[in-house]
């Protein structure tokens, strides 16, 4: 993860220790160099806390307790935010069961799935975009440790309006607002590889 990301991460867990959570840490050292995280898990966590609520997009886990299927299902559902969902039992039945209740835009059984070459994407203030579906495609690329930005994202779109307006949707809907922080937007730019680099404050020498 970028360091961006990290310190992001840990503040949730900081917030969430604050309001009472316990933590259990595996022990070890981390790698001397790059932004790294120990994974974590929080009990004593209430479903309402920021923690359990929003999208971390790091290595921590809440452990909730909960009475029967129905109860874990309305809690799963308790969120304004539908990305992914998992299910971990040896009750293939019940798995499925479960699966088909919780409102999410993917969800895996025993373990995280992912197909990459189908279209996918979550609900609720998950799935904001999901609107541009057939009017732009996008490339999501991770980060390479170039600059303090988590994700690229590369747009494409016959329609240059139409990538005017997921931009200003990115920018400016509420989840973006909470989350997002984004580096410069540009549209037909071409570089080769030292321009690129200069681009970024890393001139190649």
């Amino acid at each position: 993860m970028s360091l961006r990301q990290r310190d992001k991460v840990a503040a949730y867990i900081r917030q969430a220790l604050a309001d009472g959570a316990a933590s259990v840490a595996p022990r070890g050292s981390l790698p001397p160099r790059g932004w790294y995280l120990r994974p974590t898990v929080l009990a004593s966590v209430d479903n309402s806390s920021r923690v359990a609520q929003e999208e971390v997009f790091g290595p921590v886990v809440c452990v909730i307790p909960f009475d029967g299927d129905a109860e874990a299902v309305r809690m799963a559902d308790d969120s304004p935010y539908g990305l992914h969902g998992s299910v971990f039992t040896q009750d293939d039945e019940r798995a499925l069961a479960v699966a088909r209740a919780v409102r999410t835009g993917t969800f895996s059984i025993n373990g995280f799935v992912l197909n990459s070459e189908r279209p996918f994407g979550g609900v609720k203030a998950s799935g904001v975009g999901r609107k541009y579906g057939g009017r732009v495609s996008q490339l999501i690329t991770g980060s390479i440790g170039l600059d303090q930005w988590e994700w690229g994202v590369t747009l494409m779109a016959h329609q240059v309006d139409a990538l005017k307006e997921i931009v200003y949707e990115m920018r400016f809907d509420e989840v973006s607002a909470r989350y997002a922080e984004f580096g410069p937007f540009v549209t037909g730019l071409l570089l080769d590889p030292a321009e690129a680099l200069d681009r970024i404050g890393m001139p190649d020498r």
